[in-house]
């Protein structure tokens, strides 16, 4: 049984497998390419940023012009009016004039777009909350490319499902054990970061493990060779050079320490 059945439903399951997603795994691998800033609406908007915004839905109206759409007024610490050009039926049912709702909100070409509403209860550990709290300040939310049926907010949605130990990897046995590389990667602070600088460290430090791992396997291979006919394995320095000099991201001193170390190993150990 996939350890895919540990966290998700079997409606998920299917959806999962379908764009690839075969494991664990592999779903916690799949990165946000960006993060997304959400903070509360005050003074006047720019158009860069997603705002979060809370208030009362004093009027629905529907409107037609090439397609029916809606407009939607709210009033609170700004009066805010939203279009909606394709309104679901969750959306139609849960709007309702008179109630209170919490909103997702982007800025436009001067108008405002409604991404995401969500009914406001007032309790700060609801989850029919947009960020499963009532709370207006500063959030980060990840931005996952869209996989077919799978759009960003899906993605969310999931993620929500998985705890903290679902998103660490053990390392034990893998890498040799020095100062360099942890026993445990913790993905969740890619997935779940709670700063900008612990998303960025968190994916630099998992595309360097990446580069060794590959650097690893290419040098294994490489000395499986030379093993062969009897010959002494070296480290090919240009061949590193090159590879590390194409990464989207500069090597701090301690990963290439930590690379340097690891295949001076490999290539010392003849029962790697």
């Amino acid at each position: 049984m996939s350890d895919l059945a540990l966290y998700f439903s079997k409606v998920q399951i299917p959806k999962l497998t379908t764009v690839g997603f075969g494991n664990l795994f592999d779903f916690i691998t799949h990165f946000p390419y960006k993060l997304n800033v959400v903070e509360p609406l005050l003074g006047y908007p720019k158009e860069t940023k997603t705002y979060l915004w809370q208030g009362k839905l004093v009027k629905i109206e529907f409107r037609k012009s090439a397609k029916r759409y809606m407009v939607l007024d709210f009033v609170g610490t700004q009066d805010i009016r939203t279009y909606c050009f394709n309104s679901s039926p969750y959306l139609l049912k849960i709007l309702k004039e008179g109630g209170q709702y919490q909103l997702l909100l982007s800025y436009k070409n001067n108008l405002w777009n409604l991404e995401k509403v969500a009914i406001f209860v007032g309790n700060v550990n609801s989850e029919n909350l947009i960020l499963g709290k009532a709370v207006l300040k500063n959030y980060l939310i990840p931005k996952y490319e869209k996989m077919g049926f799978f759009t960003s907010n899906y993605f969310l949605s999931l993620h929500q499902k998985l705890p903290v130990k679902a998103y660490q990897l053990d390392l034990s046995g893998l890498a040799p054990q020095n100062q360099f590389f942890p026993n445990i990667i913790d993905l969740s602070k890619i997935h779940k970061p709670v700063s900008e600088a612990e998303f960025s460290s968190g994916l630099h430090s998992w595309l360097a493990f990446k580069v060794f791992l590959r650097l690893s396997l290419i040098k294994y291979i490489d000395l499986s060779k030379i093993q062969k006919f009897g010959k002494k394995s070296v480290l090919n320095l240009e061949f590193l050079k090159s590879v590390t000099s194409k990464l989207p991201f500069d090597l701090s001193l301690t990963q290439k320490q930590a690379i340097w170390e690891i295949l001076q190993e490999i290539t010392e150990n003849k029962d790697f």
